[in-house]
């Protein structure tokens, strides 16, 4: 079986007009959201899993935000600039090319393509906001089998639908 956990970069900001849409780091509440979400995503991961991020900025800071304080070794992440606004053939070209020595795949990435992707390959539409994540597994033993319609989504999760995180954003 194999697991895919497709996560959605932070909010990030637009306050620096200096800065191409590459550059653009994680504003304050991006950065909390990833503090709030980073245990609620360490519960799908298997000892045995790849993070393979795009290279932008806020895609970088959201891995580095979510991974800071991992339990045990801190995980290897992979950049990659193949991820930097892929559409979702992109994202799934990726994903197959992934070693199947990893039960458990983390892309961090941006939409559309993140929320074609999950549509695609689960049958459930919905739009991927930031910060949030879907789990989705598939009955293959090989990361290259994937194909639309094959996964089933387990957990589909993002911030502001929890009271708790709303109480942070107004302090």
């Amino acid at each position: 079986m194999k697991k895919l956990i497709l996560l959605r970069h932070a909010k990030s900001s637009w306050n620096d007009d200096s800065l191409s849409d590459y550059e653009r780091p994680l504003n304050k509440r991006g950065k909390l959201s990833c503090q709030f979400m980073k245990e609620r995503l360490w519960k799908h991961l298997s000892p045995d899993f790849c993070i393979i991020s795009s290279s932008s900025q806020r895609t970088r800071q959201t891995a580095k935000h979510f991974f800071k304080g991992f339990p045990g070794e801190s995980p290897e992440i992979r950049f990659s600039q193949e991820l930097y606004h892929a559409n979702r053939d992109d994202i799934l070209d990726v994903i197959h090319t992934c070693s199947n020595e990893f039960s458990t795949l983390v892309i961090i990435g941006h939409n559309p393509g993140l929320s074609q992707l999950s549509y695609i390959l689960s049958g459930e539409a919905r739009n991927m906001v930031t910060a949030n994540f879907a789990v989705i597994e598939f009955d293959f033993s090989s990361w290259d089998l994937i194909f639309d319609g094959s996964g089933m989504m387990v957990d589909f999760d993002y911030p502001k639908q929890h009271e708790g995180f709303l109480k942070l954003l107004d302090d």
